[in-house]
């Protein structure tokens, strides 16, 4: 059996986690350097403010397809079972995404991350891994870069540039989330700290930090291969 190397494997996931923060560090400068990591500028703002309107009027709909499909999945029905329903969480659903693209009166400022990061501690907190959030993006991609497409029937250029906005703010939407996935795994370090008398404990931490950190590679993969076919598709 391959012996896992908890020290190095910290380092590594240290490193890998590097700059990642909890809420109160979600500043206006850091905000800023997402915003600039994807290009997300005025005018993507302009796009989505346009669209608002647009936006509430598929909004009922997209929750609807969008439990429809994830129902579909054991883990996600135990999940949502086990805490909810699905009459309740519609309207919940139905906010975040509202809430989403309403962050464009607020120009998408610190106060709006910060209730984002408060929402994926919830989701954090009912075991709602990486692998199903950000694969459930991709079902809010199907169906709102299709719309956005076709919405703008004979602007493909200003459909593409809606498309790509979306694309960014959501991208956003995303990274606050892994930062609470990674910030709950870091909290894991001081754990393996207590448990240092128990090797066998300590080997099953590592695991899991291994195995949480495999888990958010391959979902990011997905999900990215999932939003070129849509692009391609949508032109």
């Amino acid at each position: 059996m391959k012996n896992f190397d908890h020290a190095k494997m910290l380092k590594e996931f240290k490193e890998f986690s590097k700059g990642i923060s909890g809420i109160d560090d979600l500043t206006p400068k850091e905000i800023k350097h997402r915003k600039d990591i994807v290009d997300f500028g005025i005018e993507d703002v302009g796009l989505l403010k346009e669209m608002k309107g647009f936006f509430h009027s598929i909004a009922d709909d997209l929750v609807d397809r969008f439990y429809e499909h994830i129902y579909r999945f054991k883990p996600m029905k135990m999940i949502i079972d086990a805490h909810s329903n699905i009459s309740s969480l519609t309207g919940v659903q139905k906010k975040y995404f509202l809430d989403l693209v309403g962050g464009v009166d607020g120009g998408y400022g610190v106060e709006y991350f910060k209730e984002r990061f408060k929402i994926e501690k919830v989701h954090n907190r009912i075991n709602l891994g990486p692998k199903y959030y950000i694969r459930s993006y991709a079902t809010y991609y199907s169906e709102v870069i299709s719309r956005i497409s076709q919405y703008f029937t004979e602007d493909k250029k200003k459909a593409s540039a809606t498309i790509m906005a979306f694309l960014k703010i959501t991208n956003i939407d995303i990274q606050i989330a892994m930062e609470t996935y990674i910030a709950e795994f870091m909290e894991l370090d001081s754990t393996v700290g207590t448990l240092s008398s128990s090797s066998d404990n300590i080997t099953d931490v590592s695991r899991n930090l291994a195995s949480s950190t495999e888990e958010l590679s391959n979902a990011s993969t997905e999900l990215t291969n999932n939003v070129m076919d849509i692009s391609e598709r949508s032109q």
